[in-house]
C-alpha cells in the first residue's frame, strides 16, 4: 500500500479522519482498476486519490469550494487527474455515467457537535440531505453490481438511514 500525504490549503476542509482510513481499507480490498468511482464531499482528496491512484476514473465533488482546490491542489501534487466538480448534492452526476463505486464519507455530526465546516449539511437528526440523496440516487447513478460506501451510525439516527437503504439497495453490509 503507498502512504498519500494530504495537504489542507484551507482550515474549512475536512482533514481525513479514522473514517478515511476505513474507507481506504474497504477500498483495499476491491479491484479499482478500470472502474468509475464517484467521491461525494471529496474534502482533502484523499479517497479520491487513492482511488485515482488504484486505476480508477474518478469524479470528485463537494459543496465547498476550497475542497475542490484542495484536492486539485493535492492531485497536481501527486501527478494524477481527477474531474473535480462543484455540487450541492448529486446534482452535477448524470445517471448515464455509469458509475461503479460510489464513495460517500459525508460529514455527520449531532447539533451540539456541529462546526462551522458542518454546519450546511448536517442535522444530526438522520435527515443528513447529502446522504440521504446518496442513498437514494446511488442505484440509478450505477451500473449493476455497483458498490456504495458510506457510514452513519447512531448520532446521525442510525435506524431511518438503514431503512431508506433497505428500500433502495439491494444488499447492506
Amino acid at each position: 500500500s503507498r502512504i498519500i500525504k494530504i495537504e489542507r490549503t484551507d482550515p474549512s476542509v475536512f482533514a481525513p479522519t479514522f473514517l478515511a482510513r476505513r474507507f481506504l481499507d474497504e477500498m483495499a480490498t476491491m479491484s479499482l482498476s478500470g472502474s468509475k468511482v464517484l467521491d461525494i464531499g471529496c474534502g482533502s482528496g484523499v479517497l479520491s486519490l487513492a482511488a485515482r491512484l488504484g486505476g480508477a476514473d474518478v469524479t470528485a465533488i463537494d459543496i465547498n469550494e476550497a475542497a475542490l482546490d484542495c484536492t486539485r491542489y493535492n492531485a497536481k501534487r501527486l501527478g494524477v487527474t481527477l474531474d473535480v466538480r462543484f455540487s450541492d448534492g448529486l446534482q452535477a452526476v448524470r445517471p448515464d455515467e455509469g458509475l461503479d463505486v460510489v464513495l460517500a464519507n459525508v460529514p455527520g455530526a449531532p447539533p451540539s457537535m456541529t462546526t462551522k465546516q458542518n454546519a450546511p449539511v448536517d442535522r444530526g437528526d438522520g435527515s443528513d440531505p447529502l446522504l440521504i440523496d446518496a442513498v437514494r440516487r446511488g442505484p440509478e447513478l450505477m451500473r449493476p453490481a455497483g458498490v456504495m460506501i458510506t457510514w452513519c451510525n447512531d448520532l446521525l439516527g442510525l435506524a431511518p438511514i438503514e431503512d431508506l437503504m433497505r428500500d433502495h439497495w439491494d444488499t447492506i453490509e
